[in-house]
Formats: C-alpha cells, structure tokens, sequence
C-alpha cells in the first residue's frame, strides 16, 4: 500500500493505492482512528470534523475537512496513515 497526503486549503487530500478487496476494513479503521485519539500516535484524527471517502479502482480516496476552530496537519495524518496501514497489512489483535 502507497499513499499520498495533499493539503488543499483548510482539508486535507488523501489517496490510498493499492488496497483492492481491503477497502472497506481500511475505511473502518479510519472511522475508528477518527473515534478515539488512542487509536493512532498522532492523534490528529481527532482534528477531522467531516471525511468524505471513496473507494474506486483498487485505491481509496479521502477529503478530511477540520473541526470548527481546529486544523489538520498534513504530517500528523501521514503518522496515523503509516500507522493504520501497517496495522490492516499486520492485523496482530483484533
């Protein structure tokens, strides 16, 4: 898995290659992280007010809109992807 983080004004642009047939475990893991602050070592999913996915052609495709008052930091997202597609490539508990 690959990806790639963009920030586009005040979101944050997201593309996840290579996950065909694991979208949809990937997309709850995001919702999960989303969640809970514990569940990624950034804690910056706790930032994203509103994501907007879509899953297309093998890839995955998110739009992170930040809370009111809040920003997301582009370098905090790509700890928790690192984070999050190691542990779905490595699913150790669960």
């Amino acid at each position: 898995m690959k990806f790639q983080v963009e920030k586009q004004g005040n979101n944050i642009s997201v593309q996840i290659d290579d996950v065909a047939g694991q979208e949809q475990v990937l997309l709850e893991s995001i919702r999960r992280c989303r969640q809970g602050a514990w569940a990624c070592q950034s804690g910056e999913c706790m930032n994203i007010g509103t994501m907007q996915e879509r899953a297309q052609g093998g890839s995955v495709f998110l739009t992170l809109i930040p809370r009111p008052g809040a920003q997301i930091d582009r370098a905090g997202i790509e700890i928790c992807l690192r984070y999050m597609l190691a542990a779905s490539e490595n699913p150790a508990h669960g």
